[in-house]
């Protein structure tokens, strides 16, 4: 249920951001914003399924 909610959210970002980035042809941006988002996306899915990230830290 918490993945759900997550991919919500990110596909409400997605939505609000998107269709600027495509109206004024800034593909870079667009690039950049979707790689970044695709991380975020990944690590956040990561936390709530349990992940823990203390073992990489020094």
């Amino acid at each position: 249920m918490q993945n759900i909610l997550i991919a919500a959210i990110f596909i409400g970002i997605i939505i609000f951001e998107v269709p600027t980035l495509v109206k004024n042809e800034e593909w870079r941006e667009l690039t950049v914003f979707s790689f970044l988002l695709l991380v975020g996306l990944v690590l956040v899915i990561m936390m709530v399924n349990g992940f823990s990230f203390s073992r990489f830290y020094i």
